[in-house]
């Protein structure tokens, strides 16, 4: 064989193997609108698959792996909002503690890249919603800001690679970037104009960073999963769920990339005044 032949059969062989790679399926968790049910997503087909009944009667609101354990920290929303440790694999939710920061509505959770704080949002009014840092270790609460721009109804936060923190609005219909130390800030806008056409949130949905480093979100309306670009804020539709797939509360990986998780409570929250 020639050398710009084999040159060339080596750049076809590269580009099958990049789109197989590229094509491999990747597993998200989801929690159903009531919150008490356990599903695993495939982003490949769109397959969805019941892994069993978390058992807690309130529901979970959000949803966020974490790597110490394996586990999946969930959760739950209104005046008794707690946080819990589940076990994908064995589908147990274990009581770690309460928020105590009042009521929480359609909750997010997302860890810090940066400092390996665990955020979450949504707690206080309707219209008004707070950002807090969680102690995963106790599930306690501590609010870091009220989100300007409100009114707002976060579905779900994520990171970038530098802990820059992004929240998903379905008031908006937009993705916005939020100053997680001074969430009412200047640095608080949102990005672009909108996730895009034929994508309605609705109430509930989420955001997370899956374990291949793509950001995957789900709206309850159109009940789509998507891709979401974060410095465009344009949404990529990749699949539409059929009337026999429920409606998901929270989303997230199955294994967060790289992520750092704070071993030193004390210091998080003593950047934040309650």
């Amino acid at each position: 064989m020639r050398p710009i032949m084999i040159l060339v059969a080596a750049v076809a062989v590269l580009m099958l193997s990049v789109v197989a790679a590229s094509a491999a399926a990747v597993t998200l968790y989801a929690s159903d609108a009531i919150g008490r049910d356990l599903y695993s997503i495939s982003t490949l087909d769109g397959s969805v698959t019941l892994l069993g009944n978390l058992g807690v009667p309130s529901g979970f609101c959000a949803l966020e792996y974490s790597q110490r354990g394996g586990v999946i920290l969930g959760l739950t929303r209104l005046t008794g909002a707690a946080l819990y440790s589940i076990d994908p694999n064995s589908v147990n939710a274990t009581y770690i503690g309460s928020l105590g920061i009042g009521y929480v509505y359609e909750g997010a959770l997302a860890f810090d890249p940066e400092n390996g704080a665990l955020y979450g949002a949504n707690a206080g009014s309707d219209e008004h919603p707070q950002i807090f840092v969680v102690d995963p270790n106790t599930g306690a609460g501590t609010i870091v800001g009220e989100v300007g721009g409100a009114p707002h109804d976060f579905d779900g936060l994520v990171f970038d690679d530098s802990g820059q923190m992004y929240g998903l609005d379905g008031v908006t219909q937009a993705l916005w970037k939020i100053d997680k130390n001074d969430p009412g800030g200047p640095g608080t806008q949102q990005v672009g104009s909108g996730l895009g056409s034929g994508i309605d949130m609705g109430a509930v949905g989420g955001i997370t960073v899956g374990p291949d480093g793509a950001i995957y979100g789900y709206a309850a309306d159109s009940h789509e999963l998507f891709t979401v670009d974060l410095a465009s804020g344009q949404a990529t539709v990749l699949h539409s769920f059929g009337p026999d797939v429920p409606v998901f509360y929270g989303i997230c990986g199955g294994g967060a990339v790289s992520p750092v998780e704070a071993t030193s409570w004390s210091r998080i929250k003593s950047m934040y005044k309650r």
